[in-house]
Order: structure tokens, then sequence, then C-alpha cells
């Protein structure tokens, strides 16, 4: 007579068979990294490995929050000095093409005529206070914003060393999409179409927006951790 165990053995042999003559296989979700692309353009990820992989939805991480004893209004810690040359790291919080749609300064070397804003670690910071990357204490890397525009163009802009990110490339408005992709691959998205490029016209400190009847921004343009 034929063992409980035995039974098992085979049925499982039998299932791993069938699946096999499906053509079926296992497959793991893993995050993919972006690609570096410091001049805005297309990008696709790169080959993901098991150590990017996500973890399940019962261990997500929790949302990151600046170490006890941070300034909120100021994260990072440093400022922009108004009386700084004029550079793609000026003036991080400001309204970026209410003066690089117009500007003539011979001394700007990088004007963002369509899409200029920057991303910032939390919500509610003040204007010229430096955005993401390498000043506040943890964590540091590299942050994307990625905008896919009315006609299915994708650009893919890294944040500067004060938090801004902008560019000249020629895109259809309303864009699709508009998401902040964080060093670890968490990503922040814009629940609805994008009608222009001067995004901290709406991602003030305290949030609003340019157009009539429409929601106002929650604040500031944050990168996911």
């Amino acid at each position: 007579m034929m063992t409980t165990t035995t039974a098992r053995l085979l049925l499982l042999l039998t299932l791993s068979a069938a699946a096999a003559a499906c053509g079926s296989e296992v497959s793991s979700t893993v995050l993919a990294r972006p690609v570096v692309n410091d001049a805005g353009g297309s990008a696709t990820p790169d080959g993901a490995t098991p150590d990017d992989a996500a973890p399940p939805d019962d261990a997500a991480p929790p949302p990151w929050m600046p170490p006890e004893g941070t300034d909120t209004s100021c994260v990072s810690g440093a400022t922009w000095n108004p009386a700084s040359r004029a550079s793609s790291s000026m003036d991080p919080g400001q309204a970026c093409l209410a003066c690089h749609t117009r500007r003539t300064d011979p001394l700007d070397p990088e004007p963002f005529h369509v899409i200029g804003g920057t991303a910032y670690y939390a919500l509610h910071e003040v204007d010229n206070c430096y955005g993401f990357t390498g000043l506040a204490p943890n964590p540091t890397g590299t942050a994307y914003v990625e905008l896919v525009d009315a006609d299915g163009t994708m650009l893919r802009l890294r944040v500067g060393r004060t938090g801004n990110f902008g560019t000249s490339a020629a895109l259809a408005f309303p864009l699709r999409s508009a998401r902040v992709i964080g060093p670890t691959g968490l990503i922040n998205e814009m629940g609805s179409e994008v009608p222009h490029g001067d995004c901290n016209a709406c991602h003030t400190r305290a949030g609003t927006t340019t157009e009539p009847g429409a929601d106002p921004a929650l604040g500031r343009i944050t990168v996911p951790l």
C-alpha cells in the first residue's frame, strides 16, 4: 500500500512536470536602479540583482524622518547666498521659470526654459534652503525626476547638489506624468497631469496652485526615502 508521504511526493513531481511543460518559471520582483543621465534624455533601468529585491508588503521601510533635533524648515542646514554668482544651484525653492524664461544674464550658464524646480527632504522647507543631496546627515545618494510629456517622450533629470533640477529640452504639455525616484528606488508620483514646467510655482513651502479651481500642492517636491 502506498504511504501518505510517497503519495505526496508523486503529486509534487507530477505538478512540477506539468509546470515545466507549460513553460512556467519562478520570478522575483526587483527594484530597478535608474541609469545616471546628467543631461536629461531618455534612460532605461540597468540590470537588477537579487540584492535589489523589494521587501514584502508587510516589511515596507518606514517613512524617513530627519534625525532628532533637525530643523525641519531647512533639513540640509545650508542656504544659498543670494549674492552668489548665478548658476544651476541658485535660489532653491523659488519659482525658476518666472525668471529663467526671460533671463538674459550672460553669466547664467544653464537657463531652464522648459522645466525647473527643487526637490527637498521635507514638505515645508523654506526658500533658498538647499534641498536634497549631500548636506543632510543621512541618507545620501542620487535622486531623479522622471517626466513623460503629452507625446510620450520620457526625460529623466538628475537632482543637483542643492536639490535643483531643470532642462531646456523641448517637451509637449501637459505632461502625462511626473515622479521623483529616490536613491533606494522608492517613488513619489503626481496624481494628475502637469500643466507647465515651473514646478516651484505650485510646490511652495505652504503649497499653492497656478490653475484656477485646481487643488493646491501639499508643499515641496520631496524625495522618497
